[in-house]
């Protein structure tokens, strides 16, 4: 699993430390050519896209074109936002579906 999530994500994180008193590793998210790590790999790889509200429609193309086979869409607020993830896959690859928000609930 590859992680590209990066909107609002050290705001997230600082919340979670003061809730909950744990300090989580926030490292520089880069989005990379993930080609070389797909035809390496003997396994399956999943890129962790931005938030769909954030960049997430742009890192799901750049996931596939890179060959990846699924994609996990985090922070998802909405049906809505599921519903555009699923339509531009178009079943070119999978999404994996995050509930993080009570919004989603």
């Amino acid at each position: 699993v590859v992680d590209w999530e990066r909107s609002f994500k050290h705001e997230r994180q600082r919340d979670a430390i003061e809730l909950l008193g744990v300090d989580t590793q926030v490292v520089p998210c880069h989005r990379v050519d993930l080609r070389p790590n797909v035809e390496a790999s003997t396994i399956p790889v999943l890129c962790r896209i931005d938030a769909w509200n954030g960049y997430g429609s742009e890192d799901l193309e750049l996931a596939y074109e890179c060959g990846v086979s699924e994609v996990i869409l985090p922070m998802v607020r909405s049906r809505v936002e599921v519903e555009q993830a699923l339509e531009q896959a178009a079943g070119r690859l999978g999404v994996c579906v995050m509930i993080e928000t009570v919004a989603a609930c």
